[in-house]
Parts: C-alpha cells; sequence; structure tokens
C-alpha cells in the first residue's frame, strides 16, 4: 500500500537536513533568508524507489532534470549548510520530489 502525497505537499526537496532540534531549526530558518534566487521552471523526470531499513518504508519520487538555475540555488545551500547532509539519512542525496511512501515495492 502506498500513501500518495497530496497536491498541496508536494514540494522539492533541495537539501535534506534530517532531525533539527528547535535551535538548529530556528538557525536554518535565519540562514535561509540570505537565500535569494529568480523564479525558475523544472522539468521533472523518472519515477526511483528505495527502502528505509530505518523506518521499513518505500519511498517513490520523481527528479528534476539538471539546470543552471537549480544548480545555483544548490550551489548556495552548501555554503549556508556545509555540514549537511549528514551520513545515514534514508532521503536520496539529490533534488526530488517526494510522491508517496508505503511498504517495500517488492513486498
Amino acid at each position: 500500500h502506498i500513501q500518495w502525497q497530496t497536491a498541496d505537499s508536494l514540494h522539492l526537496v533541495l537539501f535534506p537536513l534530517g532531525p533539527l532540534t528547535p535551535s538548529a531549526l530556528m538557525d536554518v530558518q535565519d540562514a535561509l533568508t540570505s537565500l535569494t534566487f529568480p523564479p525558475f521552471s523544472l522539468q521533472l523526470h523518472g519515477i526511483f524507489h528505495a527502502f528505509s531499513s530505518k523506518n521499513k518504508r518505500g519511498m517513490l519520487w520523481v527528479e528534476p532534470v539538471f539546470s543552471a538555475a537549480l544548480d545555483k540555488v544548490q550551489q548556495q545551500l552548501h555554503r549556508l549548510f556545509p555540514h549537511w547532509p549528514q551520513d545515514g539519512q534514508a532521503w536520496p542525496r539529490v533534488p526530488h520530489v517526494l510522491l508517496g511512501q508505503g511498504a517495500p515495492l517488492d513486498a
């Protein structure tokens, strides 16, 4: 069974930070105020899946086609957060739009 994301909850994950303490979340929010970029369009491709042994759930996602505009945003994020993403995260380390989660796809 797959629990699909609702249309209003779809979003582009650019830089997974993982679980954050309330203090770290405030630091991230403050840092993000310096992030600026013009609007841009994305083309999405592929359907990918992975299984997290930590939470025993599968994930389905699509990825954006490379674009210079998206690359510039990611470069800004890497400068703001040089120590993330942290090792051991279950999320894909590439930009993606999560479509749904559920039991492993081969179950």
